[in-house]
Parts: structure tokens; C-alpha cells; sequence
């Protein structure tokens, strides 16, 4: 198991066929600008609606998002520019973007849970044999 976050990205599909780019996982630093962000959001939304905006921030990269044919840039754009553009979604399509990432969210989650498991289930080396005088009773003096 590799203990070091690689940049690795995933599509994820929404109903009507856009797509988007997102990271397969947080790195140390990523979770904790994530947690900072829903413990120090907008403090006029609830928890939950901070939490869900907080993780579509750091999990989205990318996307085939348009606004009347005309590509809506998010690749390489800062964190305060992804949250105006998705401030001027609509509501339901917001909704489904964050579901859709907290659905790979848990996939990712799921996949690194059975592979602990696999890992922890490796065949464990034979007990050594105990000294053959701890096994006879001999001591000494």
C-alpha cells in the first residue's frame, strides 16, 4: 500500500451525458483545506449544504459543462473563480454535481476500505519454534 497521494483523476458521467473530472483522492493537505472550508464557510448555510459545497470545490477539476454551447473554464482556475461559476448553476444541476461526486467519493472510499482488507489478510510468516531447551524444561543454574 502506497502511503503518498498520486494525482490521479476520474470522469464521472451526470445524467445527460456531461462529464466531469475529478481527483480519485485528497492528499493530507487537500482534506485539510476541505474540513477548513465547511467548519469556516458561509456561515448563512447550514452544515450539510457547506460540507457538499466544500467537496465539489476540492474534488472538481474539470468538466463539459456549456452555457448556450460556450464552454464554462474551470481547469486551472482558483478555487474562489470554480465557486462563483458554480454559485451561477442552477440549483438542480449543483444538486446533481455534488451527488454524483459524493457517489465517487464513496467508491473511492469502498475500493481503498477492500484493499486494506486484502493487505491485512496477507499469510502471515510460520510462529518460530522455541528453543529446544524451552521446550525440554531446561534451566539454568
Amino acid at each position: 500500500m502506497n502511503r503518498f497521494v498520486r494525482p490521479d483523476t476520474a470522469i464521472v458521467t451526470l445524467a445527460n451525458g456531461d462529464t466531469l473530472v475529478v481527483k480519485k483522492r485528497l492528499n493530507t493537505g487537500e482534506t485539510r483545506a476541505l474540513r477548513a472550508a465547511i467548519l469556516n464557510g458561509d456561515a448563512t448555510q447550514s452544515q450539510a449544504d457547506r460540507a457538499a459545497y466544500a467537496v465539489v470545490v476540492a474534488y472538481l477539476l474539470d468538466w463539459t459543462i456549456s452555457d448556450n454551447g460556450r464552454p464554462v473554464v474551470i481547469r486551472d482556475q482558483a478555487a474562489d473563480v470554480v465557486r462563483s461559476v458554480l454559485d451561477s448553476l442552477d440549483y438542480d444541476s449543483f444538486v446533481e454535481i455534488a451527488n454524483a461526486i459524493h457517489e465517487h467519493v464513496e467508491q473511492q472510499k469502498a475500493a481503498r476500505d477492500a484493499e486494506k482488507k486484502t493487505a491485512n489478510t496477507a499469510t502471515e510468516s510460520p510462529q518460530i519454534s522455541p528453543l529446544p531447551s524451552v521446550a525440554v524444561g531446561v534451566t539454568n543454574g
